[in-house]
């Protein structure tokens, strides 16, 4: 084989050297850090949420005792007013959380590639169903001048039915999740196999420019 040819040669494996470093590699990169970005503010969503829900949690058992205290009392016209506005104000924050481990299982479907149809279209709906209910919350939740123990049944009740849009989002969440995980450790695998190939390219270039270079030399003496 001619210098020349060992020349061609090596200008070829230089550039499928560079195709695979700044096109192959970085877009595994990218892609890498884009999946591990997304798990991360969704699982920090989950940490929240779940915070909110023990708090929550904790404020209804103190309210509990409070509640049968007053309804031992038997009067029917006993105001509840303060317990409402407790109850209104958890009820916006579990609307709260529910918006922000949405919008993060929703960043967490977006970082996946468009082939994941099935996640999108569950997620969609999902968000329809939660837009279709948010107007019916909202209007429970606005202020009103009952303040027996009827409003404050009614006030539970929405804020029980919001937290119970949580469950599905968290389902879709887990799959997601999972989808996530496995991309992330092909996409690692392939980056490594990448990263090999780029170094093999690259001293394999080095070399056939070596060679012809000797041989050049050698062809001109």
């Amino acid at each position: 084989m001619s210098p020349f040819h060992v020349a061609i040669i090596s200008a070829v494996v230089f550039l499928c050297t560079f195709v695979v470093k700044d096109i192959l590699i970085r877009k595994l990169k990218d892609r890498c850090e884009s999946l591990t970005s997304a798990e991360t503010k969704y699982v920090g969503y989950l940490g929240q949420s779940g915070l909110s829900v023990q708090m929550l949690n904790f404020q209804q058992q103190l309210e509990t005792n409070r509640i049968e205290i007053l309804r031992a009392s038997h009067n029917p016209d006993h105001d509840y007013s303060s317990l409402i506005l407790q109850n209104v104000i958890a009820a916006q924050q579990v609307k709260n959380d529910l918006a922000a481990t949405f919008k993060g299982l929703s960043d967490l479907i977006d970082a996946l590639p468009a082939r994941a149809q099935v996640l999108r279209q569950s997620r969609d709906k999902m968000r329809e169903e939660i837009q279709g209910r948010e107007q019916e919350f909202g209007d429970t939740l606005k202020p009103t001048p009952q303040h027996g123990w009827t409003r404050l049944a009614e006030v539970k009740l929405t804020m029980v039915a919001i937290a119970m849009q949580e469950a599905p989002v968290l389902v879709l969440g887990d799959a997601a999740l999972s989808v996530v995980r496995r991309m992330r450790e092909a996409h690692k695998r392939l980056l490594a196999w990448s990263t090999g190939l780029f170094w093999f390219l690259g001293l394999l270039g080095a070399g056939l420019a070596i060679y012809a270079a000797m041989a050049g030399i050698k062809l001109s003496n």
